[in-house]
């Protein structure tokens, strides 16, 4: 099952691929626990993500879509449509 969260972060713009570990963490595949799930992070490795601005996310069938048109327009100007995201 493809899972994947698109972040608009403090400095960044990336695709954070979900393993079966982080999917059992977030719980239900909604906004709020995704938010809950990131804002637990507080490794160095999360430095320039944290704080999200905004995300799409993708587990399955379930798309969540971006909250703001800026965050998914800033976004598809670094990765456009189409373009593979590591």
């Amino acid at each position: 099952m493809k899972a994947y969260i698109e972040y608009a972060g403090a400095v960044s713009l990336s695709r954070y691929p979900l393993d079966e570990y982080e999917l059992r963490n977030i719980g239900e595949f909604t906004r709020e626990n995704i938010l809950r799930w990131l804002n637990s992070h507080t490794s160095p490795d999360w430095v320039g993500i944290l704080p999200v601005e905004d995300f799409c996310a993708v587990c399955g069938d379930i798309n969540i879509p971006w909250a703001t048109e800026k965050a998914k327009a800033d976004f598809q100007r670094v990765f456009p449509v189409g373009a593979a995201v590591e």
